[in-house]
This record gives structure tokens, sequence and C-alpha cells, in this order.
């Protein structure tokens, strides 16, 4: 039986309550008689006299030093422990005892292997020592390493002057409601509705004087224009922007991200004792990050951090006629879950990119004739110069990330291999596909097809369609297998060593099949798939670099269009995403708030935790006037930091031994 840390090396916290109930002992009665409840606080250390007289004592947060007490059962060690001369009315006997139960521990006590994942940290961090996580234990969130929880901050909902105000305009923003229901609603909670509200704003107009109070909390948009000469004459083209320094600069100064922010690079590897596996899951646990990370200069006093961000760009149709063109930004410094999300953390707005269009304006000239050459040629003078090659250390062929969803799902699969399956298929082997999907059992999430041949693939989230009995099979099941390694959310090194052993074998199949059936596959996304593994080694799992989350940004797009007067929609649209930023804001800090008030209430209502079970003097078999010289005994072996309450506690002792 093992028991963790020795009587020794047993310390108290400071500030930490210590509790001694329930000593039973009533005029008249025998304390022999009577069921004595005794322990300390379960989370610090706690006393314990078991059936044949053990005693020991614990920390049940630290778990390092290990020593052996005999089980009950163990030949050798049969009888009381108190048994073999010590003298249990003696202190000297006792000091044997605790003597001997330290001698106990052991280096070589038999313990099965664990399984724990080693966290290597970058030499600029200044964590020389590993970070061992075992899986066979609770891993901390790292809360309850407070000792004393911190007083929540008060109103964090301000520049609302109530907590109401607040999650009233939330629901106007993130609901789009129109002005006149924002209106008929106020007018309610004032008037009939309710008889008593902590609502102080009264219309529509004192929502839009808060929000402008609230926006200035937030990284506004500023007017940027860039002037581009053609024929001599200078063309202006104007749009709306955020700063992204101010942006970043609003994030690692965030106090409810100041955790989570990965400041430097790892390398995670899983260990079973048996073999050492390198695992690869946020951004910061691939080569790149520790490349770069080892590039920048060391200074004493001046730390320097690489804070790698993801850029999206992709053409919104909002309308029939409109399209826009929105950037956004996540930070691949904050963990996957916070940044791919829609509240604070997550990506960002940059801005529109401006639609360069014909600098004469007029659709007549727009035809194959000399007049057309310039327009393309002008077009082609003020988009097609890369900024990233004028930024230091930049180098945007590096910056590529294979996009799992275009390049694969919507690509290689939903674009080329899938609508030649099907025009191989004749028109009963179609059919016979068909009814096959249809009977597949209906899962949660996953899509049911009753007609799947007759289905065009566009839908980038639709994938692992494999056929029956045809000669894809072996090209399309390598072509799950691939997508499988690529889209787990935690990836080790041997399976990017299979990834790479099925590329080859993938690759042979498609020159079959190009051979059979006249298919070209020299094309882009079909070449990229070979630089698949460089990236997962690289920037670690498809997630990290996924074009997903700006997909659903799309919606977010048209829902902001539909609310403006479709007149100079960018500039309203700027305005509507910077009240909907800043509310997400205001929502973690008030969630924050909801969580740290909690735990401060917890705290203070807190007990020591549960209660150890209740022991018997008859059990164990000790006198009630030896049970008192034996607990002060321990006492005396603990470093102590708050005497005042020992000494009390050893009043009621004394007041036992009475």
């Amino acid at each position: 039986m093992s028991v963790p840390m020795s009587p020794e090396s047993v310390s108290v916290s400071e500030g930490v309550m210590l509790e001694w109930p329930l000593w039973q002992e009533r005029a008249g009665c025998n304390a022999q008689e009577e069921e004595t409840q005794l322990w300390l606080s379960e989370r610090e250390a706690w006393l314990w006299l078991p059936r044949d007289a053990w005693m020991w004592l614990s920390r049940c947060s630290d778990r390092h030093n290990v020593f052996e007490i005999p089980e009950q059962n163990d030949p050798e060690n049969s009888g009381n422990l108190f048994s073999g001369g010590s003298d249990i009315e003696s202190e000297d006997g006792l000091e044997l005892i605790l003597d001997d139960h330290h001698r106990a521990s052991s280096p070589t006590t038999k313990r099965p292997p664990q399984t724990f994942i080693e966290v290597i940290h970058h030499p600029h961090s200044r964590k020389h020592t590993p970070t061992i996580i075992y899986l066979d234990q609770l891993i901390d969130n790292g809360n309850t390493k407070l000792r004393t929880i911190p007083e929540p901050p008060q109103k964090p909902w301000a520049p609302f002057r109530t907590r109401a105000d607040f999650e009233f305009t939330e629901q106007v923003v993130t609901k789009c409601i129109r002005k006149d229901t924002v209106d008929i609603l106020l007018m309610g909670f004032h008037g009939r509705w309710a008889q008593s509200t902590t609502i102080t704003l009264r219309d529509y107009q004192a929502v839009l004087i808060s929000l402008e109070a609230a926006r200035k909390f937030g990284v506004p948009f500023w007017d940027g224009n860039v002037e581009h000469t053609f024929q001599s004459h200078t063309y202006t083209f104007e749009f709306k922007f955020r700063d992204t320094w101010e942006w970043i600069l609003e994030l690692v100064c965030d106090p409810t991200l100041s955790e989570q922010i990965m400041w430097y690079p790892v390398q995670r590897s899983f260990n079973n004792c048996f073999r050492i596996v390198r695992l690869y899951d946020e951004l910061n646990s691939g080569e790149a990050w520790w490349e770069i990370q080892s590039s920048l200069p060391q200074e004493d006093g001046l730390p320097h951090c690489y804070l790698p961000l993801h850029l999206w760009l992709d053409k919104s149709k909002v309308s029939e006629k409109v399209k826009m063109h929105p950037i956004i930004i996540h930070p691949g410094f904050l963990p996957s879950a916070i940044r791919n999300g829609s509240g604070n953390g997550g990506g960002v707005l940059i801005g529109y990119m401006p639609i360069v269009g014909d600098p004469n304006k007029s659709i007549e000239n727009e035809d194959d004739t000399a007049a057309s050459v310039e327009i393309a040629q002008f077009k082609q003078e003020v988009q097609h110069k890369n900024a990233f090659w004028q930024l230091a250390n930049s180098d945007p062929y590096a910056a590529y990330s294979y996009d799992m969803l275009h390049a694969f799902d919507s690509g290689e699969w939903g674009k080329h291999q899938w609508p030649l399956l099907l025009k191989i298929l004749n028109a009963l082997e179609r059919e016979r596909l068909s009814r096959n999907m249809d009977r597949t059992p209906r899962w949660c999430g996953l899509k049911h097809f009753k007609a799947v041949a007759s289905t065009d693939f566009a839908d980038g989230n639709i994938v692992d369609i494999l056929p029956v009995n045809s000669t894809f099979i072996h090209c399309i099941r390598l072509l799950g297998v691939i997508r499988a390694i690529g889209g787990l959310s935690i990836i080790r090194e041997d399976q990017i060593e299979y990834l790479e052993s099925c590329l080859p074998q993938y690759e042979k199949y498609c020159i079959t099949i190009a051979q059979q059936h006249g298919k070209n596959y020299n094309y882009p996304k079909h070449h990229s798939l070979m630089h698949l593994p460089e990236d997962l080694r690289a920037k670690a799992t498809t997630e990290n670099y996924s074009t997903r989350p700006g997909e659903g940004f799309q919606q977010e797009v048209q829902q902001a269009y539909n609310q403006t007067n479709f007149r100079n929609a960018e500039s309203q649209m700027a305005k509507i995403d910077e009240n909907q930023e800043v509310i997400a804001r205001i929502r973690m800090s008030v969630d924050d708030y909801d969580m740290k008030e909690s735990l401060f209430q917890e705290e203070l209502n807190s007990t020591d935790g549960p209660l150890p079970p209740k022991i018997n003097l008859k059990t164990i078999g000790l006198s009630a006037h030896v049970l008192p010289r034996l607990v002060p005994k321990v006492l005396n072996r603990i470093t102590v930091k708050i005497l005042p309450f020992v000494n009390s506690l050893r009043g009621c002792l004394n007041s036992f031994r009475k």
C-alpha cells in the first residue's frame, strides 16, 4: 500500500484553515464508547488512524515521495504495527515507528509503467525542464493552483450602465433586431410589461449612443486609399481597414486571453515507456515555429516572440448583383478552439478588398478590342503586386499551406475523382451505387443521400464516399486514408510516415487511371497533395490553416449587408462589425467575471472536502489516554505556519485527556 509523502516532509501551507471538529466526549461518557472523528484539512494534510493503528500523514496535492506501509495480509508484517518491542505508551516508541515508516521508502518500489506526454520548451522561453503530463492522472486546469481566488472586478459590462443594458444591446447586435422592433421592446419593458426593470435604455437612439461609447474600447476602422496612374491619369481607390498591429496589441494585452497565448514553440512527444512518438497538434508544435523562433535575436531583458497570423480572403456574394471580398485574419498564437471561434480572440475582419473595374467606367469598351487589352493591363498593374514581398523575412510561397477544404474535399475529390467515377459507371452501376448509399444508416451530422449518383459534388463538407465494385476502389480507398490522416486533430509522426507511403501508391493508381480513361492529372491541386506531409510537420494539423472558419464568415457578411441601406454599404458594414467585435469582447469579460465570482464564492463557502470515514476506538484497540499523546507527536512533525490555530487545537486534545 503506497502512501503519498512521508511524515517528515509534510507541511501545511499558510492561509489554509485546518479543521478539527467533533471531539465527541460528553460528560460522564467513556471515550472508547464513542465514534471519534479526527482529521485535518484534506486538501493540505490529514490524519488517519486505520484498523491496526497505522498512522500516516500526507498531502493530497503532492505525490512525489512515496513510502510503503505493510499490507494487512502480509505474513512478514502480520500483527499490530506497533509490535516488535515498541512501547506504544512512550513517545520514544512513537518516534521509532515514524522513522521506520520513513526508512520504508524505497526507490525500487514496483509501479506499473505510466503513459505520459513530454513537452520540451524552446530555449528562448527559459523553461529548461520539460513538462510531463501523465495521462492516467487528472490534469489540473490551472484554476486550483491559486490558493486565494482574487475578487472579481466590478462592472465588466462598462461602458453600459447596467448588465441588463449590455445584455439587451447584445441581443440587438447579434440578432440584427431592427429599429422599430427595439423601440417597441423598450417601450414595453418600461410600460405595462414589467413592474420594474434594470434596463435604463429608453429607445433605439440610446442603444446607438451606448454602442458608440463601447466602440472606443475596440480596434476601429480607418479610411485608406491607393493611387495609381494609368495613361496619364491618376485613379484613387478608397477603402476601410483595421490596423493589424493595433489589433495584435489588443489581443496580447487582453487579460481574458493572457493565459491562452502561446508565446514560444514546443515539441510534444508521446511516451508509453516502450516507444517515443512525436506529436503535432497546435501551430506551436510544428517545426516551422521552432526554426523561426531560433532565428530571432535573444537579448537579456528584451525577449523576441514570433506571433503567426492566418490570412483568409475570398469572394462573397452578398446579393444578386453585388460581390464583396472580405479579408479575415486569425491569431495563430491562440489555441485553435479560440482562434477558429466567433468570440473574442477569433478571426477579425481587416477590411474589404477594393474591386478594380474599368477605368473608363464604360461597359461598351469591354470587348476584344485594344481598349479591353488596356483595361486588363490596368487591372494587372494594380492587383498583381504582392505587398508581402516588400516585408522583411517574408516568403509568400512558404506561407501558403495545404487547404483541405478547397484542395482536397472540393478539389481533388469533388471536381476530379468523383465526376470521373460517375462518368465511368454505367446506368445500372450508378443506380446500384445510389441504392447502396441510400441504405446507409442515418447518423447525426452525416448527410444522407437517396440518389448520390445524380448529385453534383459541390459541397466540400461531403467526403469519404466510397464506391462498391468499381475499378476505382484502390485509388479511392487511398484517398479515404489520406483524408482521414490529414483531418486528424492530433497527429503522430508514424501516421505522417504512413501518409508518405500512401502518396506514391496513390500516384501510381492515378497514372493507371489516366492511361485507361484519358484523365489529365496535371493540375495544381493534385500536385499540392504531395506537399501535405511537409505542412503537417512544419505547421502541425490542417486545423491550424483551414479555410472552413473563413467560409463560415460568408453568412455574417451577407447579414451585415442586409442591415445597410445598400448605399455606401462598406462604411456601414464596418460600423456593424465594430459593434459585433466590442460586444464579443465585453461578453468574454462578463463570462470571466461570472467564473471568478463563482470561484470566489465557492472559496468563501468551501469546506476541506469530503469527510474521512469515522474511526471507532474499540476497533483500533487504543486506549483513551494514548490517543492524546499520539496526535500531538504527529503535529510536531508538521512545519506549521499557523501556530495560533494549532495551539488551540492542542488545547482541545488536552481537554480530551482530562
